[in-house]
């Protein structure tokens, strides 16, 4: 966070009826498709760039205190993470949520 004021973030992963949170590893097959899922608060007028492997593969602009969704193909050894971004650079940024071999 750049300042106490940044905004708020909770980001998960769903996958055949179970929730994995920040640092969890997902066991997963090649060609998985998992679901993840970034509730948002206080960062209106701000961008979120969902990442992964350290590359951004969707990018929204946000509106208000809003649930986000993406649902991805993920290999083993992918992670995902949320960058949150204003004019001035990044006011938020997640650890990651990781894949490996089933």
């Amino acid at each position: 966070m750049r300042n106490p004021n940044a905004p708020a973030i909770e980001l998960t992963a769903r996958l055949c009826g179970r929730v994995y949170r920040l640092g969890d590893t997902i066991p997963i097959r090649p060609f998985t498709t998992i679901l993840l899922e970034a509730v948002l608060t206080g960062a209106e007028g701000q961008t979120l760039h969902w990442i992964r492997a350290g590359e951004p593969v969707e990018t929204v602009e946000i509106s208000g205190s809003e649930v986000f969704r993406m649902t991805t193909p993920a290999r083993p050894g992918d992670w995902f993470s949320i960058a949150v971004v204003d004019d001035a650079g990044p006011t938020l940024l997640t650890s990651a949520i990781y894949t490996e071999a089933q």
